[in-house]
């Protein structure tokens, strides 16, 4: 036995009234001696009086202590000494055990009053169970007062006790709001508490996110002391720690990991281990090799620096729902990345001017091919992270960044196989509907002058013929003329309706890339995130419209009627004067004649042809990328992708307007002209009946 202990057993015995020493010495030399003194009436007597005063004791009455009340019974020899003996034997025997035994028959003396608050097999398994009763509550004497003097925890736990106290939790009790947590509160009752060890203990990581939801996810704590952070076990719950912590992982990160235990203090204190400027160290504690790169990095340098704007670990992947990057519902998930992380900053007006940034990052990416995937829910498509990278992200300018000059081939040939060896990128971060050249500029300029030029002139054209035949119907109660002699072959049935599906198609498919956020278009993004199949779609459509142009040019060239057809198309001089002759008829002036076919015709089939041709190539360089960025300038994809985009709005908004009209809404044919479908066109007589108007071409 150490000295320390010796003499701490000593000053507790001496301390001990003389009843409770002539009991504990009469039960010492019971224990002793008991096989080697014999039985005696005396000594039966020694014991009877013991056992009174030992019961007189614990129902708390007054035991007179005078040498006259003492019993008067034989001793054996070498008894005289009881004390002295009690202590030799003590400092012979092992501390542990004499020391277990003791307090043990104390706490035994003490439940026997206590039961009822105290449960002893509790105590007796809890982590204060090696400890004395009467030490913890400062009980001198007995029978001790009627309250004593409630246990004081930084008697045995001073540094833990004194920095609750400086606390959060500490201040806020101090301050008088008992709701705020006590010792009590986290680690449970002083007399059943287990240790922190202790799976069942209120504070072992499995049960933390409990303990700490007894107070943060009480709505009228939360209401009452305006507490910021909404739901945060729920969300722990659910995150890729509170999940781990389930499985019984534990090295994952439970409350205590990342706020501290009793050191705890908001957020916006400095000494907080979830204050910004602390808060890559607190997370650089499981995952240093992250925070190393992080700290090289242009966030982490700017953070280090006190830059309150600059992100942190939490700022991108959240406090307590953090989720693994392949959860849908992670911040960091593919299709989240540009939108939700890296969008906030660089597209934040007030960031770009306090920090010299461009401004146009975020929205140059979501108007590119990888950004309008990115918006459909493609998880494929290149995001902000698969070109600047993750935590190792740096300025463009550093030789390091995978985003430098010097890297960019490297960086782009992780999708795109030997992207740049022969020509330089260029610049990344430019408008898909401007470009990166003053040629992609010039394109999208001409097609801003000529888009409503043509459309204008080709609804005010529909209109005023509209208005000619409805006030031809009205005056002279004729039904306006249809031009006779249009017929369509088989062949060329089959050649329209290739091209009508395939048109469609393409219209919708290709618009809902650009606007994947309309109502018509959620339907058809809506399996990007597993498969893509709009991409397919319309590149299946596209197929299908060359297939039939391929088929057209074939039967033109082989099949005689085909070529008399098509020769019919040929623009001649005319046209022109077929036009102007039209023209005149709806000012007023007299009935123009009209070949079979006439400019309307024409005009609508060669653009047809040009748009084919136009859509054909830019779709081509589109989607043969790989092969565009390994033999041909980055600005052949710029200025294809322009191309396509405002041919399409044009052939589109064309054939709504021009086409719609001429084989439904003109009063020569509603409600349609179903030449498409027989191959013989017909018109409605004055007398509203219909006939052929020619036969069908061999």
């Amino acid at each position: 036995m150490r000295v320390p202990q010796l003499t701490r057993i000593s000053r507790r015995l001496a301390a001990l009234p003389l009843c409770c020493a002539e009991c504990l010495r009469l039960s010492t030399r019971s224990s002793i001696w008991s096989k080697a003194t014999p039985s005696t009436p005396a000594a039966a007597g020694r014991g009877a009086a013991s056992t009174e005063k030992k019961s007189q004791h614990r129902k708390g009455k007054a035991i007179p202590h005078s040498r006259a009340a003492e019993p008067s019974c034989e001793r054996p020899p070498g008894e005289k000494s009881g004390l002295l003996t009690i202590l030799v034997l003590a400092a012979l025997l092992p501390a542990a055990g004499w020391a277990q035994k003791t307090e043990k028959s104390a706490k035994l003396n003490c439940l026997e009053c206590h039961s009822d608050k105290i449960d002893g097999a509790q105590f007796s398994v809890g982590a204060h169970a090696p400890l004395d009763c009467a030490g913890c509550h400062q009980v001198a004497k007995f029978p001790h007062q009627p309250k004593p003097a409630p246990p004081q925890c930084a008697t045995c736990h001073g540094k833990e006790v004194k920095e609750y106290g400086d606390s959060l939790h500490g201040r806020s009790r101090a301050a008088g709001h008992p709701e705020a947590a006590s010792c009590q509160d986290c680690h449970g009752n002083v007399h059943a508490l287990k240790a922190a060890s202790d799976p069942a203990s209120k504070v072992a990581k499995a049960n933390l996110p409990a303990t700490c939801g007894a107070c943060h996810s009480n709505p009228e704590l939360v209401a009452k002391f305006h507490i910021p952070i909404a739901r945060p076990i729920e969300a722990y719950q659910q995150s890729v720690h509170g999940r781990a912590i389930q499985r019984g992982v534990a090295a994952a990160p439970a409350c205590s990991d990342c706020h501290g235990s009793h050191a705890l203090f908001a957020a916006a204190d400095l000494r907080s281990k979830v204050s910004r400027a602390r808060v890559p160290a607190t997370c650089g504690a499981c995952h240093s090799r992250i925070a190393d790169v992080y700290r090289q990095s242009v966030h982490g340098r700017a953070a280090a620096k006190g830059m309150s704007d600059a992100p942190v670990c939490t700022d991108c992947h959240g406090e307590h729902g953090i989720r693994t990057h392949l959860d849908a519902g992670s911040a960091t998930y593919a299709t989240h990345i540009s939108r939700d992380l890296c969008g906030n900053c660089h597209n934040d007006r007030r960031l770009a001017e306090k920090f010299n940034m461009p401004g146009d990052r975020a929205s140059t990416y979501f108007e590119s091919f990888h950004g309008l995937a990115s918006r459909s829910g493609s998880k494929n498509v290149a995001n902000c992270a698969s070109c600047h990278g993750v935590h190792d992200i740096r300025a463009s300018s550093d030789p390091l960044s995978a985003v430098n000059p010097a890297n960019l081939a490297r960086t782009c040939g992780k999708c795109h196989a030997n992207a740049g060896q022969r020509f330089a990128l260029g610049r990344i971060h430019v408008s898909a509907n401007q470009g990166a050249t003053p040629l992609g500029a010039m394109v999208r300029g001409f097609y801003l002058v000529l888009i409503p030029l043509v459309l204008g002139g080709m609804f005010l054209h529909c209109l005023v013929d509209l208005r000619y035949k409805e006030r031809m119907r009205r005056l002279f109660g004729i039904q306006p003329h249809a031009t006779d002699g249009r017929t369509m072959s088989l062949n060329e049935r089959i050649q329209h309706l290739m091209l009508a599906i395939s048109f469609i198609i393409l219209v919708i498919t290709g618009f809902a890339l650009k606007f994947p956020e309309s109502f018509w278009a959620r339907p058809i993004v809506a399996w990007e995130g597993k498969w893509a199949a709009r991409a397919w779609i319309h590149r299946g459509a596209a197929v299908i419209l060359i297939s039939a142009a391929v088929y057209h040019l074939v039967y033109v060239i082989v099949n005689r009627p085909g070529r008399r057809h098509w020769m019919q198309l040929v623009p001649l001089r005319r046209d022109v004067v077929e036009f102007l002759a039209a023209a005149r008829q709806y000012l007023g002036g007299p009935r123009a004649t009209l070949s079979t076919y006439n400019y309307i015709h024409k005009a609508e089939y060669w653009a047809l042809v040009w748009g084919t041709i136009i859509m054909g190539a830019t779709g081509g360089v589109l989607w043969f990328n790989d092969f565009t960025l390994r033999y041909l300038p980055r600005w052949v994809i710029d200025l294809s992708t322009i191309i396509h985009y405002y041919e399409a709005v044009l052939a589109a908004l064309a054939v709504l307007v021009w086409h719609g009209y001429s084989v439904i809404f003109d009063p020569a044919h509603y409600p349609m002209d179903w030449l498409w479908l027989d191959g013989v066109h017909h018109h409605k007589s004055a007398l509203g009946d219909h006939s052929a108007a020619a036969t069908e071409p061999e």
